[in-house]
């Protein structure tokens, strides 16, 4: 059977004036064979492309801009037909490789060679050894702009940049001092989160963090320098703290104890200060729980023996935080906690385009709420259950919609 495709060739191109990555294409019609391997197919356009110079590192790739999760490299030893291709489709002929611009957390960048059609738990290895980082399955890439991680690079452009963050806690007690990469990246995002108010604390706890913030950026303690005035109080202390202008005076008094300590001593220090907050290593989502409230109506009628109850549901924001042992609601504005639930408690979840729901079973009741970040909060708890009941991390499922799973057996069912 011929099954006549639109072929994209595509060329990447570097231009030197912008130091921006463009792409040149062209369409070429061919008709195939619906039984032609892949590998055939790609080596039958190498032919037709004389002017180009296609190595072992071109292949076939099923963009579908209608959906990112089906778009595919094709694998070469499959054939055309097993894709369900239709006559006219269009598949791009392009380069695999192609440099990835890394962004870490303390600012700094590095461009790495990728195979882009190698699942994002392989890039990651990939990246994560370049850098000096022994834990990959701990990390996780979000796109400059975006706010969550992303699982599939299809859709991340050769000019983006993508950020490299911690995304599971699991090893945390065992955290190497002696490894520089490692405590400098946890202690950005750490530092970050305790600025941005992720991590909720106590002035005095906020004063020892700015004290040790301090022997990080300027160095120890140096009287006739270090005195009120010196400091930029947003960036040592979160946005509630940083109004009280005598409280200079006391981070500097810390500061003077960590005179001993150098500045990669201080950052370990920090960590180990930050691990000690009830929500460090969680992971907060903002969404919205359905909330019961009583309205009474009074009937204007003199002889009205009661008032008219009736119930009607709230969406209230709240925050929904996960981590290794627990879930977490605490409250949008003061991070305070509100309910934990430890994850043997819950029986199984699902997750939808705008729903997310936790089943403790007994015929307790199932707490949803309403959130476009379901499957996210489904993948990065799968990612801790795993690691519980002891089997391999890996990141390479994909949880569709609607799809329950439950904590004691890790099955996909069907959903709510």
């Amino acid at each position: 059977m011929v099954l006549p495709l639109k072929i994209v060739v595509k060329e990447r191109k570097l231009e030197l004036d912008s130091e921006e990555i463009t792409t040149v294409t062209r369409t070429l019609k061919v008709a195939f064979d619906n039984n032609m391997v892949v590998y055939d197919a790609i080596n039958h356009i190498k032919k037709g492309l004389a002017n180009i110079e296609a190595g072992r590192d071109h292949g076939l790739f099923r963009l579908c801009p209608e959906n990112d999760s089906l778009s595919v490299w094709l694998n070469e030893g499959r054939t055309l037909g097993s894709y369900d291709l239709k006559s006219g489709d269009v598949l791009e002929f392009k380069k695999k490789t192609r440099m990835l611009r890394v962004r870490l957390m303390d600012e700094s960048e590095k461009v790495i060679l990728i195979d882009e059609s190698e699942k994002v738990v392989q890039i990651l290895r990939t990246v994560c050894e370049k850098v000096g980082l022994t834990n990959p399955s701990e990390f996780g890439f979000t796109v400059e702009q975006m706010s969550k991680c992303t699982d599939e690079f299809q859709g991340v452009d050769p000019n983006d940049k993508v950020v490299l963050r911690k995304k599971y806690y699991f090893h945390d007690q065992q955290l190497d001092p002696s490894n520089l990469v490692l405590i400098n990246l946890i202690y950005v995002q750490a530092r970050d989160d305790i600025l941005s108010g992720k991590h909720p604390c106590s002035l005095e706890e906020a004063i020892q963090f700015a004290g040790l913030q301090v022997q990080v950026e300027c160095g120890p303690h140096q009287p006739e320098i270090h005195k009120p005035g010196f400091l930029d109080l947003e960036k040592f202390l979160p946005q509630e703290y940083a109004k009280d202008k005598s409280v200079e005076k006391k981070i500097f008094n810390e500061h003077r104890k960590n005179i001993p300590l150098t500045a990669h001593n201080a950052k370990y220090r920090y960590v180990q200060l930050c691990r000690a907050l009830k929500t460090y290593g969680t992971t907060f989502f903002l969404v919205k729980e359905y909330m019961k409230v009583v309205i009474i109506i009074f009937v204007a009628l003199r002889d009205a023996p009661s008032p008219d109850l009736q119930g009607k549901q709230k969406l209230v924001p709240v925050l929904l935080g996960v981590n290794r042992d627990s879930i977490m609601k605490a409250d949008q504005e003061t991070k305070r906690i509100l309910v934990t639930w430890k994850l043997p408690q819950v029986l199984r979840w699902a997750s939808g385009p705008n729903h997310f729901t936790l089943d403790f079973g007994d015929d307790r009741p199932r707490y949803t709420v309403q959130t476009t970040e379901g499957e996210s909060i489904s993948q990065l708890l799968y990612g801790y259950v795993q690691f519980h009941v002891g089997k391999k991390f890996e990141e390479t499922y994909a949880l569709p919609e609607d799809t329950a799973v439950s904590f004691t057996s890790i099955e996909s069912v069907e959903g709510h």
